[in-house]
């Protein structure tokens, strides 16, 4: 063993020549030193050393003293005794350790809830991730998250997470890498074979070598999440959104899966969160974009984003073998992504709409079907009769007569003016739909009850590639694909038009003339009109570059070259582009320029492209300069300018078409400061559009913008971030308008005082949007899942908007709220505003004497918040979060929170007394009014240790509170509330607690039925902790309820909290006990029962195992 003079290096076998001795500054050392032991597992040390050391090595990973035998030999020759004459006996192995070996952290459950008011409600989750290695060379990676309701993150920050998600990755140095699970398949390499698809799959990644030979390949394969498509619109002036996307087929209503968008303004890719550029709405499909990224009528944006679509099993198959060595590269590459025609997912095609879809081909358009069928009355369905009215047969009328013939029908938006149908404003839990009678033949509704079918489809691509190093400076690269795209799987007509076919030759060489290099392309690309792809693979605004329809599809053929000079970070390239498509015949300048000193920079891009097609001809010019001059390090100047110049003219008689515009911007900008610390920028732009009009060039608008954005520290620990954009518009044709003021703005500032005994932040925002006007309804789920429950006010049976309240107790919480946007959208005013102020004596005033010792048992928080949008009127958006609200109707959605907290001995554990003052303000804007909730609030808490044992706690609180709905009277009510709490809690140690308590509350509700309530509530607790192994926790109260007035209303559920007048008592128990460390079972019990009425009873178990 070890002696005095040594030091134990590890309990496991040294290697030897591991072992590396250095000093505390990392320099090498080679004492002399000696490694002793049967496994050299101490060091002995033959000279004194004045300095510490650090020491590295390795071990070898097996115990060499431990004796190791191949089985157990008490097994087969046990002790005989008549006191024991089985032959083995199992023992305890220790505490179960799952995943041994790898690094694993995070938690399955399973829980399952029943009760005498619900059914049995199973629930589980599983969150796991693990690394680590198997064996010698395989790496392993997984992670696993599972929840039986699938939540999308909310995409308000630039980093997601998902909820429901499986991901391993099996990596061997070998054979290569397996993934498996929920993954994106991207493909990147291939110019016609562009993709990004998240899947629910697997993939093989491998290789062959020999030699300087390399054979990669790869297979990959699953179920689609996903459908990709492309939106693109204009901006509208001052409007940051939200900005509805729609589906591949015109969906209104769409998923969006969760970080599969790209969004481009004017062609360039922006950024997710908060801070930055635009904000998502997954679930609802909508983007909004910040006020750092103010939107005006000239951008043009464009997203590209997946969204989920479960009309068909769509599977994706994706293989790639490539042959490479240092001067070839071959590659073949097969894409399938396709609908499986018969498992249709939530759609079941009967023969009929089979037949349909067989007979349109590919114009799907055509397949519509009539959603109206005979139904039986249902409670919760929405039925309807046909009439006859003004003329017209079968006409859908909402009714609810049992007597009558009724009918379900579903209504599709169909555009305004081309259906007979619209929303109308009803009670009924869902949308209810009415009929408008046409008026001179014009149809006045914009939804009608059909529905198109969705056909099944297939796009397939084959693509071959094969790149040629001909020399260090030359290559040459060929690719050739092909695509079979069938819109229709069920018809057999149209079938001419699927296959297409695409090409690209390029050449590149580059090289030496003194210090510049230089470089040149030259290429060819064709693609015939049928030939498609998975995603775009050219320029988001390929079209607009070359004066082409935004969304042209169709053939092509390029042919363009390339020539320039580059030394380090200075450039400049000239290329000429020749585009024929038919008749059509377009050649483009292309110039371009970098150059950059130590106080100077210069971007430049410029193109000339001229067109002519079969009725005439076009000139656009284009340009892009930034100019930035450092005067000092940290103060810098700059110019900016962008302008175009589009001429259409028609060759009948050279007139001036009304797609011709221009437009010129021209920027300055100047600032200080350093931009990674704390900096100033001021910056000012002017914009003047031109429009043709009557064969000539007019004014249509002219924009001055002004503009701010800093970033800086200030003294005593503070941070101000600030950003103002003011933009004034000028719409001159075709009448001239008032300017219209926009201001988007966002202020965030933080200050430290006094060491952080003041602590202030503050938060400001104003802008401008779009909102819809929004429907809601409630959908039954699982008792125990839900927030909301359902009561029959008024015992006609029917479950009716104005009858649903948040659930008291989980068992009656068997409904949610489902918003549902309508297709009315009116413009916004944004004010955000947010105060939080934290005061708090530094904690060594306690121990002076005199006004300072006073002070410091006194702390102070204020928190304000407000966030409002109103309705726009006139021409400017309004910058005062305070101004007053004439009118309701002008109100969008308002919530407002002021909230201020004073404590007197807060850290102190033997007496304590804080008073809290909250008001608030929440409004929304529904499709049938505003609903208003308001309250003011006062409480005041005090507590006292009678011994080190007894706590004594009372509150005392008053509460004035309202409820507001302009279509609901009988949610118009208001309630005046007074009462005190009383609780004495004994603990005699750590694991045992013990309160009983006592409330009085009374309360008056005013409204078309007043109430009044007297309430006695005692109460008896008991929490009961040991250690981390178990906790038990219990409670009971019994309440008298003294009610007068209607107790079937909404005022009365508010008042009673779910329970019934008179005698009631509720209790619950709750158990956690721990297993083996890592094994938590828990255990809950609820009931209550009410006079006159059974109890109710709900019980939970869950088992969660953490890893």
């Amino acid at each position: 063993m070890p002696g005095i003079d040594s030091l134990l290096i590890d309990s496991l076998p040294v290697i030897i020549s591991s072992i590396e001795i250095k000093t505390i500054s990392k320099d090498q050392l080679i004492p002399k030193y000696e490694i002793k032991g049967q496994t050299f597992s101490y060091i002995v040390f033959n000279q004194t050393l004045t300095d510490s050391l650090f020491l590295i090595y390795s071990t070898i990973p097996i115990n060499l003293n431990r004796s190791i035998n191949h089985k157990d030999s008490s097994i087969f020759l046990p002790s005989i005794s008549p006191l024991k004459p089985q032959l083995y006996e199992l023992g305890n192995s220790g505490d179960f350790k799952p995943f041994e070996g790898l690094n694993s952290k995070g938690s399955i459950s399973r829980a399952i809830s029943i009760g005498s008011n619900q059914d049995a409600v199973l629930t589980s989750s599983l969150n796991l991730q693990l690394s680590g290695k198997l064996g010698r060379s395989t790496e392993l990676r997984a992670s696993i998250t599972d929840n039986n309701i699938p939540v999308q993150s909310d995409g308000y920050s630039q980093q997601l997470r998902e909820f429901d998600r499986v991901y391993i990755e099996l990596e061997n140095q070998d054979f290569g890498l397996l993934r498996a699970g929920d993954y994106n398949m991207i493909g990147k390499d291939n110019y016609f074979l562009k993709f990004d698809k998240r899947i629910s799959g697997a993939g093989i990644y491998s290789q062959l070598a020999w030699e300087e030979n390399q054979i990669p390949f790869q297979l990959e394969g699953g179920i689609a999440r996903g459908k990709f498509t492309r939106n693109r619109f204009a901006g509208q002036e001052g409007n940051q959104g939200p900005y509805k996307l729609t589906g591949a087929n015109g969906e209104r209503f769409v998923i969006i899966i969760s970080g599969s968008e790209k969004v481009y303004i004017d062609g360039v890719l922006m950024k997710r969160g908060q801070q930055f550029d635009y904000v998502m709405d997954y679930n609802a499909g909508e983007i909004i974009f910040t006020n750092l990224q103010p939107i005006t009528k000239e951008k043009r944006i464009a997203v590209e984003f997946q969204y989920t679509e479960q009309n068909y099993l769509r599977s994706v198959a994706f293989g790639s073998v490539a042959f490479q060595n240092s001067s070839l590269n071959t590659r073949v590459q097969f894409y399938s992504e396709q609908d499986s025609k018969n498992q249709s997912l939530v759609q079941d095609l009967s023969d009929t709409e089979k037949s349909i879809l067989n007979s349109v081909g590919d114009k799907i358009s055509n397949a519509n079907i009539s959603t109206i069928f005979p139904s039986a009355f249902s409670e919760g369905l929405l039925l309807y009769e046909l009439r006859d009215s003004l003329g017209f047969d079968s006409v859908l009328v909402f009714s609810q007569d049992t007597s009558r013939q009724l009918y379900q029908a579903s209504f599709s938006f169909v555009g305004q003016n081309q259906g007979d149908y619209e929303l109308s404003q009803s009670q009924e839990n869902g949308r209810v739909f009415k009929w408008l009678a046409p008026i001179n033949g014009v149809r006045q509704g914009s939804y009608s009850p059909i529905r198109q079918l969705v056909a099944p489809n297939q796009l397939q691509v084959f693509t071959f590639q094969n790149e040629w190093k001909i020399s260090e400076n030359q290559n040459l690269k060929f690719d050739l694909a092909f695509s079979k795209n069938d819109i229709n799987l069920f018809s057999d007509i149209d079938k001419s038009n699927d296959i297409g076919a695409a090409g690209r030759a390029l050449y590149s060489a580059k090289g030496k003339i003194k210090k510049w290099e230089w470089f040149g392309d030259l290429n060819f690309e064709f693609n015939q009109d049928n030939f498609r792809t998975i995603e775009r693979i050219r320029r988001v605004e390929f079209a607009r570059d070359w004066n082409l329809p935004l969304e042209y599809n169709g053939e092509t053929q390029i042919t363009g070259v390339e020539f320039g000079f580059k030394k380090g970070e200075n450039r400049i390239a000239y290329g000429v582009d020749f585009l024929q498509i038919n008749a059509f015949q377009g050649l483009k300048n292309r110039l371009e320029t970098k150059a950059k000193s130590d106080k100077q920079n210069l971007d430049l891009h410029a193109s000339w492209l001229s067109t002519r097609d079969s009725i005439g001809n076009s000139q656009f010019l284009r340009e892009q300069v930034l100019y930035r001059y450092n005067i000092k390090p940290n103060f810098w100047l700059g110019l900016k300018s962008i302008g175009e110049y589009n001429v259409r003219r028609l060759d009948l008689d050279n007139s001036l078409l009304s797609t011709s515009y221009a437009f010129l911007q021209n920027d300055a900008f100047f600032g200080f400061g350093d931009t990674a610390a704390s900096f100033v920028e001021m910056f000012y732009s002017n914009r003047r559009d031109d429009t043709a009009s009557l064969g000539l060039y007019k004014n249509f608008s002219q924009a001055n913008t002004y503009g701010l954005k800093s970033s800086f520290k200030t003294q005593f620990n503070g941070k101000l971030q600030l950003f103002i954009n003011s933009r004034n518009l000028k719409i001159f044709l075709p009448i001239e308008k008032e300017v219209e003021r926009t201001i988007s703005s966002r202020i965030n500032y933080v200050q430290r005082f006094f060491k952080n005994a003041i602590i202030s932040t503050t938060f400001y925002e104003t802008g401008a949007g779009r909102e819809a006007r929004r429907n809601y309804n409630y959908v039954e789920v699982p008792a125990g899942t839900g927030t909301y429950t359902h009561t029959d006010y008024n015992g006609n049976g029917l479950k009716e908007l104005d009858e649903f309240e948040i659930a008291p107790n989980p068992d009656q919480a068997k409904f949610i709220r489902i918003f549902t946007p309508s297709n009315e959208y009116v413009r916004t005013n944004l004010n955000k505003f947010g105060q939080n102020l934290n005061i708090q004596a530094p904690y060594k005033w306690k121990n002076e004497e005199g006004f300072r010792k006073n002070l410091a048992y006194f702390s102070l928080l204020l928190n304000y918040q407000l966030n409002r949008k109103t309705l726009l009127e006139g021409s400017e958006n309004k910058l005062n979060p305070f101004d007053k609200i004439e009118n309701d109707s002008l109100i969008v959605s308002l919530n407002n929170t002021s909230r201020a907290s004073l404590f007197f001995n807060r850290s102190s554990s033997l007496f304590g007394v804080d008073y809290t003052y909250l008001v608030s303000d929440n409004r929304n804007l529904l499709s049938f009014g505003v609903e208003k909730r308001a309250s003011i609030e006062n409480s005041l808490n005090l507590r006292y240790r009678i011994i080190d044992a007894l706590l004594f706690r009372t509150t005392v609180k008053v509460v004035d509170k309202s409820n507001l709905s302009q279509n609901f009277t009988s949610r118009n009510f208001s309630i005046y509330e007074t009462g005190n709490l009383y609780s004495l809690s004994y603990q005699a140690n750590a694991k045992f607690l013990l309160t009983t308590s006592f409330e009085w509350n009374n309360q008056n509700g005013d409204s078309e039925d007043p109430a009044t309530l007297k309430q006695q509530d005692f109460g008896f607790d008991l929490n009961y902790n040991l250690a981390e192994s178990v906790n038990l926790i219990a409670q009971t109260n019994y309440i008298l309820n003294q009610f007068e007035g209607e107790v079937n209303s909404p005022l009365a559920f508010d008042m009673l909290d779910g329970l019934r007048p008179g005698k009631n008592g509720t209790w619950n128990l709750s158990l956690q006990r721990t297993i083996r460390k890592n094994i938590l079972v828990s255990l809950s019990y609820n009931g209550r029962v009410s006079e006159n009425n059974p109890p109710i009873h709900t019980g939970s178990l869950q088992v969660k195992a953490f890893f």
